[in-house]
């Protein structure tokens, strides 16, 4: 029997690292690696919760506008303040209706004011 040949210690400790090494990296791609790596996954998660959040803002800005709608639709009293506030209606013959420009109202108090001030 030919005498057996020993592989020195150092080549045993980089077959091991080696294999270790291999170990990890598989470990790391199993975790982080992919289409869906935990990174990705955790940005998801925030990007989910701002769109809920921005879902329930709308939801309330739909009901609070279907409870408009249902107001404006029943109530006569809401029906009229927005032909007033909006449109510049009167009702009956015994109102009348006033323009005034008021940007320069505006302007000219703002002027007075700047002038008490002493500016």
């Amino acid at each position: 029997m030919p005498p057996r040949r020993s592989t020195p210690r150092w080549r045993i400790l980089l077959n091991r690292a080696l294999f270790v090494g291999v170990g990890c990296a598989l470990l790391w791609f199993a975790v982080e690696g992919g289409e869906y790596g935990t990174r990705e996954l955790l940005r998801q998660r925030s990007y989910h919760a701002v769109l809920a959040q921005d879902v329930e803002q709308l939801q309330h800005d739909v009901d609070s506008l279907q409870r408009e709608k249902t107001l404006v639709k029943t109530s006569d009293l809401v029906l009229e303040r927005i032909a007033r506030e909006q449109y510049g209606m009167l009702r009956g013959n015994k109102e009348i209706l006033f323009w005034t420009n008021d940007s320069q109202a505006d302007s000219a108090s703002s002027a007075g004011a700047r002038d008490l001030s002493g500016r």
